[in-house]
C-alpha cells in the first residue's frame, strides 16, 4: 500500500472574516519592547518586538494580496524622514515608549505599504527644499504614543529649527494614498476621504505653528482644513510672546519713571 498524503486545509474556502482575523494574529503582532542599555543614563529606544509570521505571505498570490492588505490596514506603518542637518531622527524618540519597527533606513524605504509618509526638510524663503542626508524610520501607527511621539518630536523640530536657521523654512510634508503604497492592489476604501481624516486627525489634533506644511494624495478641501489647524498659533509661542511683551513694557515703564512720566509709567506697566 502507498503512503497516505493529507489533503491541504482547504483555508481559502473559509470566509473572508475568518481569514482576516488569521492574517491579523500572524502578521499585527507588534508590541514595545524595552532595550537594555548598560551603563548609561540614557533612556533606551524602544523597538517593537516582532512576532509576526510573514510564511503566510508565500502561500500564493491571493493570499498574499489578502493578508499584505491585512497588515497595512490594521498596523498603519508610518515612515517618517528627516534631512534636517545637526537633529538625530533617532533621537528624537528616545526614551518614549514607542513601537519603533526598525530604525535602519535602507529597510524602512524598502517596504511596501506605508499608511502615511512624513518628511521633514529645510527650504529656503523660496520653499526650494535642500538636499542633505535623509534618515527614516518605520513606526507602528495604529499605536497612539506612536503618533504622540512623532507630533512632539515634529514639534521640537520646529522650535529647534526657527532658533537656528532663521534663512529658511521647516517643511514637512505628509504623503497618503497610492505614491506610497507601491502599486499594491489594496481596496479603495482604504483611499477614501474618510481615510484620509483618520489618518490625519492625531496631527491636526496635537500639532501647532507649524508654518510650512505640504499635503500629497490629500483632498483639496481636507488639505485646507488641516493646513488650518497644524499652522494655527501655538500656545507655548503665542506664551513666550507674551512675556516678552510684559518684559519690554516693564523695562519702558522704568525708564518713563525715572524720567519722572509717572502716569505714562503707569500706562506702560
Amino acid at each position: 500500500m502507498g503512503a497516505s498524503h493529507s489533503k491541504p486545509f482547504p483555508f481559502l474556502r473559509l470566509p473572508h472574516e475568518i481569514r482576516d482575523q488569521v492574517y491579523t494574529n500572524l502578521l499585527c503582532s507588534f508590541d514595545a519592547l524595552p532595550q537594555d542599555v548598560p551603563d548609561s543614563n540614557e533612556k533606551p529606544l524602544d523597538r517593537s518586538r516582532r512576532e509576526v509570521d510573514v510564511s503566510i505571505l508565500r502561500t500564493n498570490k491571493q493570499i498574499y494580496h489578502e493578508a499584505y492588505e491585512v497588515m497595512v490596514k490594521k498596523n498603519r506603518f508610518i515612515h517618517v524622514m528627516s534631512s534636517v542637518p545637526n537633529y538625530s531622527l533617532v533621537e528624537s524618540f528616545q526614551g518614549a515608549v514607542v513601537p519603533v519597527v526598525t530604525v535602519n533606513d535602507t529597510h524602512a524605504g524598502q517596504f511596501m505599504g506605508y499608511s502615511i509618509q512624513v518628511i521633514m526638510c529645510m527650504a529656503d524663503k523660496e520653499n526650494v527644499p535642500s538636499h542633505g542626508e535623509k534618515l527614516g524610520v518605520m513606526l507602528l501607527g495604529r499605536d497612539d504614543k506612536s503618533v504622540s511621539a512623532l507630533c512632539e518630536a515634529l514639534m521640537n523640530y520646529n522650535y529647534y529649527t526657527r532658533a537656528l536657521f532663521v534663512e529658511q523654512n521647516f517643511v514637512v510634508t505628509f504623503i497618503l494614498g497610492r505614491r506610497i503604497t507601491r502599486n499594491l492592489i489594496i481596496s479603495e476604501d482604504y483611499f477614501s476621504k474618510n481615510n484620509q481624516q483618520s489618518l490625519l486627525q492625531p496631527f491636526r489634533s496635537q500639532l501647532r505653528g507649524l508654518r510650512c506644511v505640504v499635503f500629497i494624495g490629500v483632498s483639496d478641501d481636507l488639505q485646507h482644513s488641516a493646513r488650518k489647524d497644524i499652522s494655527a498659533a501655538d500656545i507655548a509661542l503665542e506664551t513666550e510672546k507674551l512675556l516678552d511683551e510684559v518684559s519690554t513694557a516693564k523695562e519702558e515703564g522704568g525708564l518713563r519713571f525715572k524720567e519722572g512720566s509717572h502716569q505714562a509709567a503707569i500706562v506702560q506697566w
